[in-house]
């Protein structure tokens, strides 16, 4: 399920019996993250000639040398990751919201719930979304809101930050475990070109 290799049967005959055939190998590639892994290439042989008839893991013949198998180191090219289809949102208090997709890089082994974390100044919803390893490429929407408060942060209209929006993953497969966000307000100050003034975000590590 790892590798694929070509050609599968090679023949030796009395005239040909010295000169080696080549066996290439190559990594077949699925969606799923497995890092550097190993499979292991086995061979069998069959002959009229009883010395040559067998090996593999039975070895009824003559063992092959310098052994029956061969391992191949594969290295993946899929990197687990949580993908989201905007890095920036917009929103309005009272009006307008945003919206943004998650899905994952790669096919889990497992389950994979993302968490997605509200700020002071923002809300989202839904805050946790799962895949599974049907729909792990099928986005699923987040819909991002401005909390709504008495506290006046615009002056002449002016936009500020509202913080980091966080997403952390947990699952039984661990290349998508992740530990989940810490998290703390923090006042920052803004200023749109005349004015200044204090704004509450939540800044997460």
């Amino acid at each position: 399920a790892q590798i694929s290799v070509s050609p599968s049967l090679l023949t030796f005959t009395h005239e040909n019996w010295a000169i080696p055939q080549k066996v290439t190998v190559t990594a077949i590639d699925d969606n799923m993250d497995e890092g550097v892994h190993n499979a292991t290439i086995t061979h069998a042989s069959s002959s009229i000639d009883a010395d040559y008839n067998g090996g593999g893991v039975s070895s009824f013949g003559a063992p092959f040398t310098p052994g029956v198998n061969v391992t191949a180191t594969i290295t993946d090219n899929d990197k687990s990751s949580i993908i989201l289809s905007k890095a920036h949102v917009s929103v309005t208090e009272g009006g307008a919201v945003d919206r943004y997709e998650i899905s994952l890089s790669s096919d889990p082994i497992a389950d994979v719930v993302v968490s997605v974390q509200n700020t002071s100044q923002v809300s989202v919803f839904p805050s946790r979304v799962t895949f599974t390893k049907a729909t792990w490429q099928v986005p699923q929407e987040v819909t991002v809101s401005a909390a709504r408060d008495a506290t006046s942060e615009n002056v002449a209209d002016a936009s500020h930050a509202g913080g980091m929006i966080i997403h952390s993953s947990a699952s039984s497969d661990v290349r998508y475990a992740t530990k989940s966000a810490q998290c703390f307000d923090s006042t920052a100050r803004q200023c749109d070109g005349t004015s200044c003034f204090d704004v509450t975000i939540t800044q997460c590590e």
